[in-house]
């Protein structure tokens, strides 16, 4: 028999939604055709400490070489949330990093569900739409679970520019920094901290 979606009063936790499927491909290897001939929606770009730097659709990645897929545009275009796995969909949604990416909704919004060893899979569209719309909760959700407490967090794009040029560093953040941290710095420009909103250096 067909899986069936569960029904919203057994969605506890991230992982028991109906999340797109995603394929997980670093940055420092990927090209136009790299890892891109399996069959999932999202493409789940992430750091050599397997951080997640951004996520593209198949379509968007199989489309930009691999120095397209770095630079801030295509970063750019969609905000992303990393939500554990475990973690309480009630309380992910209240979290600091999900009323962050619904401010001004400005952009679209992904949620990237991970653990230690696996992407889960993505949450996308309507119905995460709505969510940030909201801004609240929804009704039938456990909050009380028990295990470990996972924060989602934001993943920010530094906005240091010099130029003309976009630093373009990414960190991920469970709170807004204060002080803000040193950046990474990839694009060798004056070493600086990162900057949370545009501006010139």
């Amino acid at each position: 028999m067909p899986e069936t979606e569960p029904p919203e009063s057994q969605v506890s936790r991230f992982r028991d939604m109906a999340l797109a499927s995603a394929v997980i491909i670093p940055v420092e290897g990927i090209g136009a055709d790299a890892g891109l001939d399996v069959d999932a929606p999202w493409v789940i770009l992430v750091d050599p400490s397997g951080r997640v730097v951004t996520a593209a659709t198949r379509e968007e990645a199989s489309t930009h070489s691999r120095d397209a897929l770095l630079r801030p545009p295509l970063r750019s275009r969609r905000i992303v949330v990393v939500a554990h796995a475990e973690c309480s969909v009630v309380n992910g949604i209240s979290s600091w990093a999900f009323e962050q990416a619904g401010w001004g909704r400005q952009r679209d919004v992904v949620v990237v569900v991970r653990d230690e060893t696996r992407v889960w899979g993505v949450w996308h569209g309507p119905d995460l739409e709505e969510v940030l719309e909201l801004g609240t909760t929804r009704s039938g959700i456990d909050t009380s679970l028990p295990g470990d407490v996972h924060i989602p967090e934001l993943v920010k794009q530094c906005e240091y520019t010099v130029g003309g040029v976009v630093c373009g560093a990414t960190m991920t953040f469970r709170e807004f920094p204060d002080p803000a941290p040193e950046c990474s710095n990839p694009n060798g420009l004056v070493g600086h901290r990162f900057r949370w909103a545009p501006g010139d250096g």
